[in-house]
């Protein structure tokens, strides 16, 4: 199976997703991993979809005809991500002041320690006391085998006392 990502950018998600969602079900494409939210006044979707060679390149000749003028739709062909087997599966929350270097200096911490992070949202908002612009941070992480648990987790703790923010570090909970 081959893979193609699609990002879509408009104002009315509705109409566009659907006919979008038309076309991957006509050429028996298959979406495998998929995320839709509000970034400002826009509707953000992007997907990676599947299928053979033949299907997906009809999808990609329906997609470049599908461009409008409030439509904003980019795609291209990539691999699934492959995992090591080599990784524990960790979830980290943060919550705090939004300083302009706050993701920054989280990134670059978990990446210092070739800890790969796999998934990164945040959502900026006001404090319902004042007008203190807040961060909520999440993120999925994958921490090799060979580093120390315990001294990851001290060395995060003491990341979010420098930057003064509440943070969590946990295994990652699968749903069966």
């Amino acid at each position: 199976m081959q893979n193609i990502l699609i990002l879509l950018l408009c104002p009315d998600i509705t109409t566009w997703e659907n006919r979008l969602l038309s076309h991957i079900t006509k050429y028996q494409c298959q979406i495998e991993e998929s995320r839709t939210m509000f970034c400002g006044t826009e509707l953000a979707s992007f997907m990676r979809v599947s299928g053979n060679w033949d299907a997906l390149a009809k999808l990609e000749d329906t997609l470049a005809n599908l461009k409008a003028d409030q439509l904003c739709i980019e795609f291209k062909r990539v691999q699934a991500l492959k995992f090591s087997e080599e990784h524990l599966p960790y979830v980290v929350q943060m919550l705090g002041a939004n300083k302009s270097t706050l993701i920054q200096d989280i990134t670059i911490f978990f990446n210092a320690q070739a800890i790969q992070i796999i998934d990164l949202q945040t959502d900026g908002f006001k404090s319902v006391y004042s007008d203190t612009k807040l961060l909520n941070l999440f993120m999925r992480i994958h921490i090799p085998t060979t580093l120390n648990i315990a001294d990851v987790r001290e060395r995060f703790m003491l990341l979010c006392e420098d930057l003064n923010v509440d943070g969590i570090l946990e295994p990652e909970k699968t749903i069966k």
